[in-house]
């Protein structure tokens, strides 16, 4: 009876272990995203390179639409994609995610005073406004952009707001957008958020 129970469980884990090569073998990963009636997809960063462009509408990776139980299914390879939501009442709404070593889930929210920005422009803005000593601004297009949907534009919020850079220190904020970051992706997150507390980690040095 017990070697009987053991070749089961071997059974269990060898099928399990091919369900998980089919799925990962060929380095895809699955991105679930909700919220959107549809998306328009293209790269950002092709893995590996480090170059950027702004969202290309006649040569982008497709629209796509949720599934019956509303959620849109991507299978992607590692990297940096950016979307254009496609609403049908209101303009369209441009962000950004990350594919790396795990599969992405995140919501969009419909934020109207938001819309139509390019918010991989307003991303390199606030970065210039920063080197420019302008850190009040650039905290505050880099919240326009996070809450517009762009991943890097979350992920340097947070850090600002917990760094009191351009305002007053907001450690509030700062564990939600990290959060959000999380969610979309970005490959830096989840360490800042194991480790929320310590200064060493989060002190951003200009």
């Amino acid at each position: 009876m017990k070697q009987q129970r053991s070749i089961f469980i071997i059974i269990v884990l060898l099928l399990a272990s091919l369900s998980a090569h089919a799925q990962y073998g060929n380095d895809t990963y699955t991105v679930g995203i909700t919220g959107a009636p549809s998306i328009t997809l293209d790269y950002m960063r092709r893995p590996g390179e480090l170059e950027t462009h702004s969202f290309d509408f006649d040569n982008n990776l497709g629209t796509y639409y949720p599934d019956n139980d509303g959620v849109i299914r991507l299978e992607l390879s590692k990297g940096y994609y950016q979307y254009m939501v496609n609403w049908t009442s209101h303009e369209p709404q441009n962000g950004s995610f990350y594919v790396s070593n795990r599969n992405v889930y995140f919501e969009i929210k419909m934020l109207p005073p938001f819309c139509n920005i390019d918010t991989d422009k307003a991303y390199k803005k606030a970065y210039r406004c920063l080197y420019n000593k302008q850190k009040k601004e650039a905290r505050e297009i880099f919240y326009t952009a996070a809450m517009a949907g762009n991943v890097d534009a979350m992920f340097d919020y947070a850090r600002m707001c917990w760094n009191g850079m351009g305002g007053g220190k907001n450690k509030n904020h700062a564990y939600h957008f990290i959060n959000e970051a999380l969610k979309h992706g970005h490959p830096s997150a989840a360490y800042y958020l194991e480790n929320f507390k310590d200064k060493y980690t989060w002190k951003w040095y200009l």
